[in-house]
């Protein structure tokens, strides 16, 4: 399931009880997590080319092929993505999460506060670690071996969770761009809705992607189902993203163990 409609089910679920929910580097000694700045996404407002410290241009401008580069399936095995998500016409409801990728070595790391878990590839087998006992939260990381957990499987999981990216890649055309940001009044993929979509690239690379988004019914492409549900409120959903190349995923040092 895709991170988008993973804090769909949550927002929708829980209106009146707000968990979070996201990905984290486990990397902190102290058991903290680390996020890149949510609080400075905003809504892709940086204005033109900015200037890093000591000078250095940062492109805010992309051709079609940069465009579709860096939506591609290539663009996010190693990057950060902080995401908050709220109901549009109750900002109060709301979901956050994290997400890091290290895809060379077989990890992706899931993050719902204050429960963690991540599966990593170790010596050729799979593993699934995590933080808590039943619904509670454990002063130690659990570890258990996945059996049937293989590499064609982690290739589909990684294609899933990354689809609301990849989607954009053939996109470029019905955004315009000014000040600094690309944006899109409305258009629809598949069953979902988006408005208000706005895209801002550092570099080439994918910095910020704001939109609307409402889910207009449940589907099933493998079989075809579809069941209409027009009343699924609108979501305000922005997604920050960071230290492309430079993710790291730390595996905490724990014996194997029945979960």
């Amino acid at each position: 399931m895709s991170l988008k409609k993973k804090i769909a089910a949550l927002l929708l679920a829980t209106a009146l009880v707000l968990p979070t929910m996201g990905l984290v580097s486990c990397g902190n000694d102290d058991g903290t997590e680390t996020k890149p700045p949510i609080s400075d996404i905003g809504d892709g407002e940086k204005p033109g080319d900015s200037e890093k410290p000591g000078g250095e241009q940062v492109s805010a401008q992309v051709t079609a092929e940069q465009w579709g580069a860096a939506f591609g399936v290539e663009a996010f095995k190693n990057c950060t993505i902080a995401l908050d998500a709220t109901l549009l016409n109750d900002p109060s409801v709301g979901e956050s999460m994290i997400t890091k990728f290290d895809y060379a070595n077989k990890l992706i790391y899931d993050f719902d506060e204050p429960y963690a878990s991540f599966t990593a590839k170790i010596d050729g087998v799979y593993y699934e670690f995590n933080n808590y006992v039943g619904g509670t939260v454990a002063d130690e990381w659990n570890k258990r071996v996945l059996e049937d957990f293989t590499d064609e499987r982690y290739e589909k999981w990684y294609l899933k969770t990354i689809d609301e990216f990849t989607m954009f890649a053939d996109k470029y055309a019905e955004f315009t761009y000014a000040d600094g940001k690309y944006t899109a009044a409305i258009f629809r993929d598949g069953y979902d809705e988006y408005k208000n979509v706005s895209v801002t690239f550092e570099n080439g690379r994918v910095k910020t992607l704001v939109f609307d988004y409402k889910d207009t019914g449940i589907d099933d492409p493998d079989s075809g189902y579809y069941q209409p549900d027009e009343d699924n409120d609108y979501q305000h959903v922005v997604y920050g993203f960071t230290d492309y190349g430079t993710t790291v995923i730390e595996i905490p040092d724990v014996k194997d163990e029945a979960i």
